[in-house]
């Protein structure tokens, strides 16, 4: 039975919030309780250098950095993690320059298959990762008219646009919420701010504003409702995005560098962690390499790292951390890695410069400053 508070002079502050109470049980407002906070672990490297151990589990986080300084190698990073904590990670693939060798080596599952023409190794997801390329999102996506929000008999377009990301992202967590997808995903965009939008699309233009606009409309119920809302006690599964964001720079009329995110800003504001790789007047990493008889091989960067953003629990820290064909690494601990996966870099030279392994004698190891893009 309802509580009614009743009416008149008499009524006192205490009667008022009691019958606050009583409405907030009825209708359980009780509270909004949170999940814990519970993280994607990543290496011990990342927490040497910044104090962050991964990625914050039901959150939209990020990395950006120039070309060249070791965003692929977080991205892989997080797949890794996901996988072995249970969470599928659902990679969106816009470049379509997936590194299935690095990947192996780092230690993501993935799939491999003989070709049937050549004989030899070809490498493909995971069965516990969902993969969308560019031309996956345009054979699901491509016959859908963003604009007046309906589908069509043939497509309007020739190529994927940013809103397909965010229609199927939805569309998984919705088939998540019917049982169809029973299990915490993990959404990795790489990267924001490539490709195009609907409107540009289907005109042929071009325009910057249109892009931005069309990335704030599609992702505003993901990144404000969806992924956040799945943090609450009462979801059955906690959805995280991951996105890798590139960078360019801009000195401003004092002569001061800025660091601009390519794709433009639309997203910056939701992302509630934010890893930035590299400097900002320069790409801020080394080319880490192994050399033999003048031959070389880049075996990984050391870079700069440092938490831009970081609204989950206000840490901020800046250090280095070294990108390896495994994965992330302390650069105090390289004389480590010289010496676990020195046959490995032994083979990789030979192969990069095309001689035989037992040619090579004992390798010189030395880094090189990374040439800013022109």
């Amino acid at each position: 039975m309802k509580q009614v508070m009743k009416k008149g002079a008499g009524v006192t502050v205490k009667d008022k919030m009691a019958a606050l109470k009583a409405f907030k049980e009825s209708n359980n407002l009780v509270g909004a309780k949170e999940k814990d906070l519970s993280w994607l672990m990543f290496p011990s490297a990342l927490s040497s250098a910044t104090r962050i151990v991964g990625i914050p589990l039901g959150y939209v986080s990020a990395v950006r950095g120039s070309t060249n300084s070791g965003k692929s190698t977080f991205k892989l990073e997080a797949i890794k993690a996901a996988q072995k904590q249970g969470i599928v990670p659902v990679v969106f693939e816009l470049e379509n320059n997936f590194a299935w060798n690095h990947a192996k080596s780092i230690g993501v599952n993935i799939n491999e298959y003989p070709d049937e023409e050549t004989g030899e190794i070809v490498y493909g997801p995971g069965d516990d990762m969902l993969y969308y390329d560019t031309a996956k999102l345009y054979e699901l996506y491509g016959k859908f008219d963003h604009e007046h929000g309906k589908w069509l008999t043939k497509p309007a377009r020739e190529t994927y646009v940013i809103e397909d990301v965010a229609m199927c992202i939805k569309d998984l967590i919705r088939k998540q919420r019917e049982g169809e997808l029973p299990f915490d995903m993990l959404f990795i965009i790489d990267s924001i701010g490539v490709g195009n939008c609907y409107r540009s699309a289907t005109s042929n233009t071009d325009n910057n504003q249109w892009f931005a606009g069309a990335l704030s409309v599609s992702f505003n119920t993901i990144v404000n409702d969806l992924i956040p809302s799945s943090r609450n006690v009462n979801s059955p599964y906690t959805n995280t995005m991951f996105c890798i964001q590139k960078t360019w720079s801009q000195k401003t009329i004092t002569g001061a560098v800025s660091v601009k995110n390519k794709g433009g800003v639309t997203l910056a504001w939701a992302y509630r962690l934010l890893f930035h790789l590299g400097g900002a007047e320069t790409t801020g990493a080394k080319a880490l390499k192994a050399v033999y008889n003048g031959r070389t091989y880049q075996y990984g960067i050391q870079v700069k790292i440092k938490v831009e953003k970081n609204h989950v629990n206000n840490l901020t820290y800046e250090g280095e951390i070294c990108l390896l064909d495994q994965g992330l690494w302390e650069p105090e601990r390289l004389d480590e890695y010289k010496k676990q996966y020195g046959p490995y870099i032994k083979q990789k030279l030979a192969e990069t410069n095309n001689i035989n392994v037992s040619e090579i004698g004992d390798i010189e190891f030395g880094e090189e400053e990374i040439a800013d893009e022109a």
